[in-house]
């Protein structure tokens, strides 16, 4: 008899109806229903943040409603929107001023700055965002080998305090002040396109560590790197166990996981902070958690809210937690040598409560691990005894709840299930 299993990872989940409407897939359709009638071609970088310009100090209730900048790569402009509600679009085809020529990556930040890699016209655009729209600042670099001059400007990212751009057919990141004064370059990179960065001084984040994390080769290969260049550690994609990938762009959570998107193999890849694979997210296709080749990904670290464009437009999710049981060892145990170990896996952060239940569906023990930081295999031991201490025979059901520390939280529980038996 064949079984056929639901497709339904829950790494990241939809946000609930009343907080997007609905809408977690930004298609045609939904930018026509608010007011943009424009054809998207080829969707590209993106990047969102909570501008404090949108922000009202006397309350936290709108601390979620994020602005989000994507690139419309072929139609040579940018679209963005305001408070996840307003939308609109900014650009078209030229190399003045309000002009973009094939532009790719794009960054903002809290303080109403906004970046975009300008790559056929070799520089990158700084916009300053107003109560009502996306204001022209200032432009920088133009063609050149030298520091401050690019080969194709393909992404960037903001950690507070200084702009990284990967500078493609230079080989290079350059470094920049927010409005384009030259501090210094990283060298020996062999064509880098998507970038992402976490300064320990940012407020959300955990381990307050600080590095880089850049597409190269490309994308063929993932970097991580300190923030003054230093390798810490790559992976190519053939350790993944893949065919073939290209690896676009790259994103870094409140708890230093990285995502990478693939747009060869229509997914997220997931990473620990130390650059080692957890799981992917995403199979080929047009449905729910699916993907025609990612490109862009933003993550807002506060709430764990995710956005990803593909050729079929953008995606809105929350960050969730996925997992599976490993086993449990012994699987039959007895009354005069009670006890088993549980064994799972987390794929992110979460808080994990194990629950028994006997074959009547009563509830006879609960255990409370705690929360678990690290993404990897778990051991739990159950001494086989009830909430009486009393150990009897029986079948028991073994029910883990895991629940992400995110938005989601009082949203979504992921639950695990396996038994185990206890003989005379």
């Amino acid at each position: 008899m064949l079984v056929l299993l639901a497709y339904n990872p829950t790494t990241l989940v939809y946000p609930p109806f009343e907080h997007a409407m609905g809408y977690h897939r930004a298609v045609p359709f939904y930018l026509k229903l608010f007011g943009l009638n424009i054809d998207v071609k080829e969707p590209y970088g993106i990047a969102c943040c909570k501008m404090k310009i949108f922000d009202d100090p006397k309350t936290h209730a709108d601390d979620d409603e994020l602005t989000v900048i994507a690139v419309d790569r072929k139609n040579h402009r940018i679209i963005y929107n305001i408070k996840l509600v307003k939308l609109k679009a900014l650009g078209k085809m030229g190399r003045g001023k309000g002009k973009f020529y094939f532009p790719t990556g794009v960054e903002c930040s809290v303080d109403g700055d906004v970046w975009v890699c300008d790559w056929g016209n070799n520089r990158v655009v700084h916009l300053v965002m107003t109560p009502d729209s996306l204001a022209w600042d200032t432009a920088f670099g133009f063609y050149g080998i030298f520091p401050g001059e690019f080969d194709g400007p393909w992404d960037c990212a903001w950690d507070g305090e200084k702009l990284y751009v990967t500078d493609y057919g230079n080989n290079r990141v350059q470094v920049f002040t927010r409005r384009g004064r030259f501090l210094y370059e990283i060298k020996n990179l062999p064509h880098p396109t998507g970038i992402a960065v976490i300064s320990e001084k940012e407020r959300w984040n955990r381990f307050k560590e600080s590095f880089i994390v850049v597409i190269t080769d490309d994308g063929r290969k993932i970097r991580k790197l300190s923030l003054t260049g230093q390798e810490e550690r790559e992976v190519y994609y053939r350790e993944l166990e893949l065919k073939d990938a290209y690896f676009s762009f790259p994103a870094i959570d409140y708890f230093s996981q990285i995502w990478v998107t693939d747009s060869k193999n229509h997914c997220i890849h997931m990473f620990t902070r130390n650059l080692l694979y957890v799981t992917s997210f995403g199979r080929k296709g047009k449905g729910d958690k699916e993907f025609i080749s990612p490109k862009g990904i933003a993550i807002w670290k506060k709430f764990g809210q995710v956005f990803v464009v593909d050729d079929m437009g953008a995606q809105y999710y929350w960050m969730g937690v996925d997992g599976w049981v490993l086993g449990v060892n012994p699987d039959t145990f007895t009354v005069e040598d009670p006890g088993t170990v549980i064994g799972f896996y987390t794929t992110q952060p979460a808080y994990v409560r194990i629950e028994i239940f006997d074959e009547n569906g009563k509830r006879i023990r609960k255990l409370y691990p705690g929360f678990f930081e690290e993404p990897k295999d778990h051991l739990v031991m159950w001494d086989g005894r009830n909430d009486r201490g009393e150990v009897v025979p029986g079948r028991y059901k073994i029910r883990i709840k895991l629940t992400p520390p995110y938005s989601s939280r009082g949203r979504f529980k992921k639950i695990l299930e396996t038994e185990v038996v206890c003989v005379p």
